[in-house]
């Protein structure tokens, strides 16, 4: 089994930076944040106007506020509302981890040519360029590659 390369280099792999490019992966991770938030806000919104509508049809019954259908509608909302709360903080969690590591291949192999492009302009001579297994674009490597090939 061949031991996988470091982008641009020919030492063996090791993860040394989390976020290879911050600028990209930061705005990544806000975008898929501010969408989430925007989902649970949204929900928040459609509970509320729910739970205001059944309560509007307890004291259209009748029922006095010390009834037993506001106290288990009560329990029933605070209960809903902290599930929401643990969900949305669950979903924020993993959405960061899960941006970051989806940034990081996408932010990774531009990372790379750009550190293997600067290798070849400043005159050295490095083996081909290769990706990780899992990143986007390995066409990019490619076409570098074949480039090089020229150049060389």
């Amino acid at each position: 089994m061949e031991t996988p390369v470091n982008i641009a280099s020919d030492r063996p792999y090791r993860r040394a930076k989390v976020l290879v490019n911050p600028n990209f992966q930061w705005k990544m991770v806000a975008w898929g944040l501010a969408s989430i938030a925007t989902i649970v806000f949204l929900i928040f919104i459609s509970d509320f106007i729910l739970f205001s509508q059944l309560k509007n049809v307890g004291y259209e019954s009748g029922f006095s506020a010390e009834h037993s259908y506001f106290q288990i509608f009560s329990e029933f909302q605070h209960r809903r509302q902290l599930m929401l709360l643990v969900l949305s903080f669950s979903l924020f969690t993993l959405h960061v981890g899960f941006y970051v590591i989806y940034s990081h291949r996408i932010a990774g192999p531009i990372y790379g040519s750009i550190k293997y492009l600067n290798e070849m302009s400043s005159g050295k001579k490095p083996g081909p360029l290769k990706f990780r297994k899992k990143d986007f674009f390995p066409e990019l490597a490619d076409a570098i590659n074949r480039v090089a090939d020229k150049n060389r």
